[in-house]
């Protein structure tokens, strides 16, 4: 197996056999070619924190199972995976089981919701619902839908993972994309479900709604209820959205998922009508860096005229920076993550009026108070006003200055 762009940014052992054993699981069979690892060199401790950094322990249990020098893997780390695994096919039945019926009781109010990612991407994309990490439930809806949508959940015991203040819903709503509840159970959350109205913020220029997404969508029975599915094409559209837009690809999981879609459907995929809608979404460059990160790592076979499209200057460099942080494991929540996320996008994008979007979207996020500012004890009582005006400070002092004088 030739994994170029990978191999040739690190040498790391733990990382390259990561790849071999997602690339045999992905593909659902071992290669003939030789692996490109010392197996006895492989620090499996270190191997374990980068398999469950990188949310692929089941896959990577697949591919173990799979491989003919098995033999060779520490029974104690072959049985702790093998373990996982199975807790995992438990708790994603348990979530499509819960799911359907939120979709049904939801159906019953005259409403629609579109589910994506979590287990629909597992059965629809693997194939096997226990082969994809996940711990939530996503429905995009219509947000003049939320209130009944929330009345469903509440009666069935759910409680809102934030306390939004009545007076400040309105702009709750038009700053984010979400608004999540918990169910629990003996004192431990047992579901997480996340309505959506955009499949992502502003600011990355991935706020795409129900309207927008419903024509890649066609009726289709899950478990015995008949939902909106996705399409091929809207399967890998809502996925590169979320993984290229909110993660910025920055987990294994996340190629994954790409390659999963791509192996499964690639010779249903209408590439010209994907290439054009999502280009008049102006989101294209953020599926095509999916697809690309797909073929570099896994060698998934793409058409022709694809492949030429993604072989543009942006995407290839984009290819190689997402694979090195891929291997730094990079995932800290702090400015210079907001400023990658700046970058990221602005580079990446294909029009320019999509990078001045991402410019001002966040430029004012630095002044606009979020949720965060209004529930923040010590401010409290405190006018909107005062909020926007103090914001840059209150950054500065729980960020930057912190950030500074930490290093």
């Amino acid at each position: 197996m030739k994994l170029a762009v990978g191999k040739r940014i690190t040498q790391n052992t733990e990382w390259r056999a990561l790849l071999h054993f997602c690339h045999i699981a992905l593909h659902a069979k071992d290669f003939d070619q030789p692996c490109d690892f010392d197996i006895d060199t492989i620090d499996w401790l270190k191997f374990e924190r980068f398999t469950t950094y990188h949310s692929v322990r089941p896959l990577v249990f697949q591919g173990m199972y799979l491989w003919n020098d098995r033999r060779k893997i520490p029974q104690k780390f072959f049985n702790k995976f093998e373990t996982l695994g199975r807790r995992q096919s438990y708790v994603n039945m348990d979530h499509a089981r819960e799911m359907v019926q939120l979709i049904g009781l939801i159906s019953k109010k005259g409403l629609e919701v579109i589910p994506y990612k979590g287990v629909i991407l597992a059965r629809q994309a693997y194939g096997d619902i226990g082969l994809r990490e996940m711990s939530d439930v996503d429905l995009l809806m219509k947000l003049e839908d939320f209130s009944t949508i929330r009345d469903v959940l509440l009666k069935r015991g759910y409680v809102a993972s934030k306390d939004i203040p009545e007076h400040f819903e309105e702009k709750f709503f038009k700053q984010n994309f979400e608004y999540n509840f918990d169910l629990y159970e003996a004192g431990k959350r047992k579901y997480h479900v996340e309505p959506h109205w955009k499949i992502g913020f502003k600011r990355w220029q991935t706020d795409l709604d129900y309207l927008d997404i419903f024509p890649f969508t066609r009726k289709q029975d899950f478990f015995g209820t008949s939902i909106n599915m996705l399409t091929p094409e809207g399967l890998l559209l809502t996925t590169s959205l979320h993984h290229g837009g909110e993660d910025r690809w920055n987990r294994l999981k996340y190629i994954c998922d790409i390659a999963a879609i791509l192996l499964r459907f690639n010779d249903k995929i209408d590439w010209q009508f994907l290439l054009i809608e999502s280009e008049k979404l102006k989101v294209r460059n953020i599926v095509l860096l999916g697809v690309s990160l797909a073929h570099e790592l896994f060698e998934i076979e793409i058409p022709q005229q694809s492949k030429r499209v993604i072989q543009n200057r942006t995407i290839q460099k984009h290819t190689r920076q997402v694979i090195k942080q891929l291997w730094v494991g990079e995932h800290s929540a702090n400015v210079n993550t907001y400023f990658k996320d700046i970058r990221f996008h602005f580079t990446l994008r294909q029009f320019l009026s999509t990078r001045l979007k991402v410019l001002y979207y966040h430029i004012t996020q630095v002044f606009v108070p979020t949720v965060y500012d209004i529930n923040e004890e010590s401010n409290k009582g405190k006018k909107y006003w005062w909020l926007f005006l103090t914001k840059p400070f209150r950054i500065w002092r729980t960020h930057v200055k912190i950030n500074k004088f930490s290093k």
